[in-house]
């Protein structure tokens, strides 16, 4: 997914990718959010959140949408967001279940919830 629009904050000036890590029965009931966190491909080895942060291999990533290169990356849990689905881009591609799972348990670190 990505998220086109308006910049505010400390947000990125471009599109990037999200991993949607919201439950799918929850979209197919009518839930208009979706739960995400971003993909970059910045080396960021420090810092606080560290830990939470999830190596994404390049083989982990099916891509549809020739704007984003298929490359090694970090899922930054960190950043988890609630986004309205107005505001998704659609679909640019997928990665497997592990790394869905792993961004799981890293947010359920970062929120101290048992896993």
């Amino acid at each position: 997914m990505s998220i086109p629009g308006a910049i505010a904050g400390h947000e990125q000036a471009y599109e990037r990718p999200w991993v949607v890590i919201s439950a799918n029965r929850a979209h197919k009931r009518g839930l208009d959010l979706v739960i995400a966190v971003p993909l970059t491909k910045q080396v960021q080895t420090g810092g606080i959140f560290r830990e939470a942060r999830i190596d994404v291999a390049a083989d982990d990533i099916e891509t549809t949408d020739a704007r984003f290169e298929k490359a090694n990356c970090l899922a930054l849990s960190e950043h988890i967001r609630s986004i309205s689905v107005e505001r998704c881009g659609g679909t640019v591609g997928k990665v497997n279940k592990r790394i869905v799972n792993s961004i799981r348990l890293a947010v359920s670190f970062l929120l101290e919830l048992p896993p």
